[in-house]
């Protein structure tokens, strides 16, 4: 559900980008070999709102995910506290025992979430270093 989220997040906000970039192409590009004033205030404020939305799209998969993810954690770590290892003794790693099961996710597959939590506001600069390699 994070992964469907985040890459419906970052779809949203690319076409949100090519939105702005459309019509600041048709804008006028040069007066006196300097750039129109207009257009560097379009650029600006397409910017500005490209940020802010790849920020709060970020911040709604934060208050989405994050309290389910540590909930879901205590309380895995706490079933694998009562519970009893094939040898009838309780396990001396909780943590370790609910990651034995798959309960609790190892640091790879969190910095993968993490990182999957990040895309939108990721997706911005990751979109413009793309636009300025050579073209092939």
């Amino acid at each position: 559900m994070l992964y469907v989220t985040a890459l419906g997040l970052v779809v949203v906000y690319l076409s949100i980008e090519a939105l702005f970039d459309i019509p600041q192409a048709m804008l006028p590009e040069d007066v006196d070999g300097h750039p129109h004033p207009k257009v560097q205030e379009f650029a600006d404020l397409a910017e500005g709102l490209k940020v802010f939305l790849g920020t709060t799209f970020t911040l709604v998969l934060l208050a989405a995910f994050v309290p389910a993810f540590a909930i879901l954690r205590r309380r895995s770590i706490e079933l694998a506290k009562t519970t009893v290892t094939e040898d009838g003794t309780e396990p001396a790693d909780p943590e370790k025992e609910a990651q034995r099961h798959g309960l609790v996710d190892d640091w790879k597959a969190m910095a993968l979430k993490l990182l999957a939590i990040l895309a939108p506001v990721l997706s911005g600069p990751l979109a413009e270093l793309l636009r300025s390699l050579p073209d092939l």
